[in-house]
């Protein structure tokens, strides 16, 4: 694995950082690339690497943290804590916890026509994302097949405010990443200035050959994804859930 991540680096097809542990030990680690072209900004080992939809497992794990405190059942349906101000009742009667978790409600997703027409700065705390959802409709019966689903994510976001009574990002980091010691990980907002964090590219025809994907991006990550952390931090992550804490 050295050979090839040092091969690829110097190649310039692989730029980023790796990390690969076994049983708590790091056996191998790695940084290489620029974190930022624009400023030639290289990446190391604790540069803040945007996650995607790896948001959803803590999501996920802070709903199943309620769960084993008594405050939800994975049976609940969603009725209970999300109002019609969301969707209707008839929706929402049908719809369980389980049912989000694994993709399964029929629910879509809210990055749609309406997100993509208007500016990222109307979305940065769960509720902002209230339009995109309202009027959404059942694809399918709740439990009938998968069918992979932002808006459900974002629902659980919404759950967990409403059993908590606190931020999706306080309960987050007060549950998970502060304990797990993330100190590196968070739904970062991209007009803060945040230290050692990576803009990301995609390749493009031109002389520069990449553009970044910053305005692709929401400008806040919540429950469905977006948020950022480092490989040293995502170990720090696995090797507490390997040990139950």
């Amino acid at each position: 694995v050295k050979g090839i991540t040092l091969r690829a680096c110097e190649k310039g097809v692989f730029s980023g950082s790796i990390l690969i542990s076994k049983q708590g030990k790091v056996l191998f680690e790695h940084a290489c690339g620029e974190a930022s072209k624009r400023y030639h900004a290289a990446n190391n080992l604790d540069t803040k690497f945007n996650l995607g939809s790896m948001n959803k497992m803590f999501t996920s794990l802070a709903i199943s943290q309620l769960v084993e405190q008594g405050k939800l059942k994975y049976t609940d349906t969603i009725d209970a804590f999300v109002d019609e101000t969301w969707l209707p009742k008839s929706i929402t009667s049908q719809v369980t916890i389980h049912h989000l978790l694994s993709h399964t409600s029929g629910l879509g997703s809210y990055f749609n026509d309406k997100y993509w027409n208007s500016s990222r700065l109307l979305y940065r705390d769960v509720n902002d994302y209230k339009p995109l959802v309202v009027g959404d409709k059942l694809q399918f019966k709740p439990g009938e097949r998968f069918g992979y689903s932002n808006t459900g994510m974002l629902l659980l976001g919404v759950v967990i405010e409403k059993v908590t009574g606190k931020s999706y990002f306080e309960v987050i980091r007060t549950n998970i990443t502060g304990p797990a010691g993330m100190s590196n990980t968070d739904s970062y907002a991209m007009d803060d200035p945040v230290e050692n964090l990576a803009t990301g590219y995609i390749p493009a025809p031109g002389p520069l050959k990449w553009t970044e994907n910053s305005l692709m991006h929401v400008l806040k990550g919540g429950p469905a994804g977006g948020g950022y952390s480092t490989v040293r931090d995502l170990d720090r992550f696995a090797n507490h859930m390997l040990a139950g804490k």
